[in-house]
């Protein structure tokens, strides 16, 4: 794999989310979601737009992590990252994605798998299929939409693909306030893939087939 330098920006304080007294068991223990019933939703985290870059605290402040907010979704907090000072930005996702990628290269001898499977690969609702020279991008909340310049970014960055689709059309994204569309990022597609499994070759239409058009989970 390439190295791959990454340039960091400057970011503005994000907004602090407090949770209720006795409701941090859960995110401390390592869970990296806090419900809407467990955020305390004043005013100004109401007014909070959906993907918000934000820290979570305990009710006496102790900071449990970064991620994103949506005052509007039932999962309220996703954490994208247990320290607080950690910036969501694109030297951030581009280091994820490519601890992804080296741990895909032990196991796969071809470039077919699902290279990011969200909070699994500390990427919160991104899926991230590979095809080769092409890859699908799913963004599922509002938070990861919200980091979806810096996935595409990344994905160029590390794997230079000929061609990233942006396979916005699942029905968890109508939770979050979401339309659902199907976009080329880059290059072309003009009908089905191949995908290569166990020395068989399939073929997967990626735009209009089911999710990324295949079943790498």
């Amino acid at each position: 794999m390439a190295d791959v330098r990454w340039t960091m920006t400057t970011e503005t304080t994000p907004p602090k989310i407090y949770l209720h007294a006795g409701r941090d068991r859960r995110v401390q223990a390592g869970h990296p979601w806090a419900y809407s019933n467990e955020v305390r939703m004043t005013p100004e985290v109401k007014s909070l737009a959906p993907g918000t870059v934000a820290t979570l605290h305990r009710v006496d402040g102790k900071p449990l992590g970064v991620g994103t907010v949506n005052p509007h979704a039932l999962i309220a907090f996703r954490v994208f990252d247990g320290d607080a000072d950690t910036v969501l930005d694109e030297a951030f996702v581009g280091a994820r994605l490519a601890r992804a990628l080296t741990l895909r290269e032990r196991f796969c001898d071809q470039p077919f798998y699902r290279l990011v499977h969200a909070e699994s690969d500390g990427l919160p609702d991104f899926v991230v299929d590979r095809f080769g020279d092409l890859v699908v991008i799913q963004a599922n909340t509002a938070g990861a939409e919200r980091l979806l310049e810096s996935l595409i970014a990344a994905v160029r960055a590390v794997l230079a693909p000929n061609a990233v689709v942006l396979r916005n059309d699942g029905r968890a994204r109508a939770f979050e306030g979401l339309d659902s569309h199907v976009d080329l990022a880059e290059g072309v597609v003009d009908g089905p893939v191949d995908v290569r499994e166990s020395g068989l070759v399939f073929r997967a239409d990626v735009v209009g087939g089911q999710k990324t058009g295949w079943y790498f989970d």
